[in-house]
């Protein structure tokens, strides 16, 4: 139900449902972590980016794959730019890091924001040579959008 939230843009839905669940007893320790990815993925949606980044601190979620990837996305959330970055540009070094695409254009468009169009143009070069064409064109498509501001 809470997949099924997210994916409908129901953030609220999404956040009651995970919520509730992260505080069942009945919840197996194994999945404990994957349900509060999804509670903080909700709550940043929602805007609440606050609660999001204390719970991404907190042990049992920390280490979890996605964990870089929302955290950095709640510090930018919270208008903080420069930890954002700091949290997500390792992922540009890691293809198998889930989000990794997305993350390139968080990185960009927070470069942008901070005045940077250069850097922002640098980033979007990881995806210009993308096997999925999409992405590829989704980076080119940005970079001549960047440079026909400048």
């Amino acid at each position: 139900m809470g997949d099924e939230a997210l994916a409908a843009g129901l953030w609220e839905t999404a956040s009651l449902h995970f919520g509730e669940c992260l505080s069942s007893p009945t919840l197996k320790p194994e999945e404990k972590s994957s349900v509060a990815i999804r509670l903080a993925e909700s709550w940043i949606r929602e805007g609440r980016n606050e609660e999001a980044l204390a719970l991404l601190k907190e042990s049992f979620v920390s280490s979890h794959p996605e964990a870089t990837f929302w955290k950095g996305q709640a510090l930018a959330g919270l208008g903080r730019v420069g930890d954002a970055l700091e949290e997500l540009r390792p992922l540009l070094e890691q293809p198998a890091a889930p989000f990794q695409k997305q993350t390139v254009f968080t990185i960009a468009n927070l470069q942008l924001a901070l005045g940077k169009p250069d850097a922002a143009l640098d980033t979007l070069n990881f995806l210009t040579g993308e096997k999925d064409a999409e992405y590829a064109a989704r980076a080119r498509l940005q970079q001549v959008e960047i440079l026909l501001d400048l």
